[in-house]
């Protein structure tokens, strides 16, 4: 069996757990951490809003976290029940037993989140790999899904540049240091966003990251994102919105929402102008307002 992603020892996985809370203590709304047991692992989440609302799951975008979502917790919580789920295998509080190495097992491991949660449906929100994940659970699963927002998509619609997976690939594995992962990461949000991340909600979950790579070691078996044609992706029946940042670096931006026009004909396709990879950061103020439109229709 290939190696699971895990921390290189436990003071490792003690120092970046530590760079984890120091996000959480600072989430606008509170958050309740809890863990769900499935095929591939121990998958940790993190809660809010009124248990009675409508069910809303978010996956993160590769090697962030969960704890890139809660400055966004105010629109999320707002009308549902939020479970940010910390992909197992990856870099967070998710310990992994197995790899998640093809688009059958991220079925597997995602319906298992939702039966360990007693979802039967549930919105369904991902940001680049996660974002991925959520598309191919989506097609596999229409019936747990009530609908689907994605958010700058890895792979999907158009393909990652090989470039930027060369620059991972060195970053993560080949020379995994801080200095190294700072500059990568750097490359995923726009200069404005860069200048302002001192003591910024955003600059706690990038210090949070250039603390956990040097600490942690991937697994060259996770399942690797693919581009979905028109007929795999007719299965998405639900109501789905597409955003995409104009300066995008992992993808070509404007293609990407292009084709994504074209292969969802019915989805709500936004592309987002001066907003990177991290749109989310790059334009906060815009994607709350198309999240909290769309989650409200």
């Amino acid at each position: 069996m290939a190696k699971v992603g895990a921390f290189r020892s436990p003071q490792a996985a003690g120092e970046y757990f530590d760079a984890y809370e120091a996000v959480v203590s600072k989430s606008p709304v509170p958050v309740e951490q809890s863990t769900v047991v499935t095929p591939f692992g121990d998958t940790h989440i993190l809660s809010a809003g009124n248990a009675d609302h409508p069910a809303l799951v978010a996956l993160h975008g590769k090697a962030m976290s969960s704890t890139m979502w809660l400055s966004h917790l105010p629109v999320l919580a707002g009308s549902h029940r939020v479970y940010l789920v910390d992909t197992v295998g990856d870099m967070n509080k998710s310990a992994a037993t197995a790899v998640m190495a093809s688009d059958g097992d991220v079925v597997r491991w995602i319906d298992s989140v939702l039966d360990g949660l007693d979802i039967t449906e549930a919105a369904l929100v991902g940001h680049s790999y996660g974002a991925w994940m959520a598309t191919t659970y989506a097609m596999a699963c229409p019936e747990r899904v009530e609908r689907l927002a994605l958010l700058c998509p890895a792979a999907v619609f158009c393909g990652v540049r090989a470039a930027w997976i060369a620059s991972a690939i060195y970053t993560h594995m080949i020379r995994p240091r801080a200095e190294t992962a700072r500059k990568f990461i750097s490359t995923t949000y726009t200069p404005t966003t860069g200048a302002q991340l001192h003591d910024s909600d955003f600059g706690r979950v990038i210090d949070q990251y250039v603390v956990g790579v040097p600490r942690f070691r991937g697994s060259m078996r996770d399942a690797r994102p693919s581009t979905y044609n028109s007929d795999a992706l007719a299965a998405l029946t639900m109501p789905v919105l597409v955003v995409i940042g104009a300066e995008e670096t992992v993808c070509n931006g404007p293609r990407s929402a292009q084709i994504a026009q074209r292969r969802l004909p019915d989805a709500q396709v936004e592309l987002v102008a001066d907003a990177n990879h991290c749109a989310f950061a790059d334009q906060p103020a815009i994607i709350d307002s198309l999240l909290n439109d769309f989650l409200n229709a």
